[in-house]
């Protein structure tokens, strides 16, 4: 039994140990000549990275018409407004939309009902450009016919979209699903019952084919064209196809790319999900234009950042080695316990894109001083009592702990629904801080208090 419970408290460090590993290190891996972290990059909020400031304004119609004519159509354009203030409340909602799809943490959209002029600030990171490149876009989502020009089908029968890969022997998809509505799927299935290689009579032209018969002259042989569909926003085409079998699930799958290398399937995924949010949202009234592209530069240097960070690394240092001194061995567990409390919190916050703000970073030292607090209430007790009555010690200050974080974690979920960076940083490391430190003390800390001799 003594033997087992060493091992138990063996393994029990050699996991934390190696989650410590891989939130503090990485875990690296070999791409082509490039060597890449799989875990991924920290959200840094506006007031570490910066943010960048966009100005969009409504575009104003070229004006083609005859010398005679320029005059009166110049004084009349100053005078004419272009659009209505719903329209332009309108444009903007829809942006808001589409920088939620693309899951954009934080961002502010300021409009001017007189003029529709509107100002986008969003934080600054490597889908900045990437996000801005399509913001401009009316988004007018069609699949029509690519003969007679019809439309089939359009935003309005869209419900959701998605962006996904798959993976094969020798390279990765980039996918984009459309998911139809009610009227929208029964619209799709129709067009795939209607456009399933099917061919119709017509002139030569790109998608035309000669068929001849093996028994007949060539002069009998006539011209074809296949039945197909364009599937356009605006006036840019993505693809021109036709069906080879009947869809009634009513999904549809876009191929948006294919690449070995992980950068550019990164671009890929941000381009597509940039395409994924046109296509489900409605199209803007208007048309907008770029007038004003900026970086923000954050009023906090990095130096100040770091120093921050130093600060609060050196009073969890002091805290874990006062912590070994008074309790000897078990201080040292329960300090190897914290450090992989703060690991594994570390890790959640970038598995789950929490933007880190300086608000955040205080956070996460706040939720060590609350943990290591849980720690020093053990701790305190531990010594004096045997197995049993150290179980039933923990059991009741794992409650008292749970009764006590309960308004924190309350306050940090309420954070969470703000759309103030501060807050919503503070609120979301708040949040997983508590969730952690609850299970993992659950899981961890309790297994040592019961393997305690």
């Amino acid at each position: 039994m003594k033997t087992q419970r060493k091992l138990n408290i063996l393994l029990i460090i050699l996991i934390i140990l190696l989650l410590s590993l891989i939130s503090f290190v990485g875990i690296y891996h070999q791409d082509k000549s490039e060597i890449l972290n799989w875990m991924p990059n920290y959200t840094l909020g506006t007031d570490i990275s910066g943010s960048r400031l966009v100005i969009l304004e409504l575009k104003q119609d070229d004006n083609e018409s005859g010398e005679e004519d320029k005059t009166e159509e110049v004084t009349e354009t100053k005078e004419e407004k272009i659009g209505s203030t719903s329209e332009y409340k309108k444009c903007a909602d829809i942006i808001t939309k589409r920088l939620k799809a693309l899951k954009v943490s934080n961002y502010q959209i300021s409009l001017d009902e007189n003029t529709g002029k509107i100002e986008i600030t969003i934080p600054e990171d490597n889908r900045t450009d990437t996000i801005l490149s399509d913001i401009t876009q009316k988004g007018n989502f069609q699949i029509v016919d690519s003969i007679t020009g019809e439309v089939l089908l359009s935003n309005k029968d869209v419900k959701s979209t998605s962006i996904g890969k798959s993976e094969s022997t020798y390279y990765t998809s980039i996918y984009m699903k459309v998911n139809f509505n009610n009227h929208g799927s029964k619209a799709f299935k129709d067009i795939t019952v209607n456009y399933r290689n099917q061919i119709v009579e017509g002139e030569t032209n790109d998608t035309t084919e000669t068929n001849t018969a093996e028994d007949s002259s060539s002069e009998e042989s006539s011209q074809v064209k296949t039945k197909q569909v364009n599937i356009k926003i605006d006036d840019s085409t993505l693809l021109t196809t036709h069906f080879t079998e009947i869809i009634d699930n009513g999904v549809m799958q876009l191929t948006m790319g294919s690449s070995q290398d992980s950068e550019e399937l990164q671009s890929l995924m941000n381009a597509g999900a940039n395409v994924a949010a046109i296509v489900q949202n409605e199209a803007m009234p208007l048309q907008y234009t770029v007038t004003g592209n900026m970086y923000v530069e954050s009023n906090t240097s990095i130096d100040s950042i770091k120093t921050i960070i130093y600060i609060e690394i050196i009073i969890a240092v002091l805290i874990l080695l006062y912590m070994i001194i008074k309790y000897k061995g078990n201080g040292l567990l329960h300090s190897i316990l914290s450090i992989g409390y703060i690991a594994i919190l570390l890790i959640m916050i970038r598995l789950t894109n929490v933007v880190l703000s300086i608000e955040g970073i205080l956070g996460i030292e706040l939720a060590f001083l609350m943990n290591i607090l849980f720690s020093f209430q053990i701790l305190r007790r531990l010594k004096d009592l045997n197995k049993k009555d150290s179980v039933a010690m923990f059991d009741k200050i794992i409650k008292k702990y749970s009764i006590v974080t309960m308004p924190i974690a309350i306050v940090a979920i309420v954070c969470t629904f703000v759309n103030v960076e501060v807050l919503y940083s503070f609120g979301m490391v708040m949040f997983w801080a508590i969730v952690i430190s609850l299970l993992y003390n659950l899981i961890f800390t309790n297994i040592l208090v019961r393997n305690k001799e």
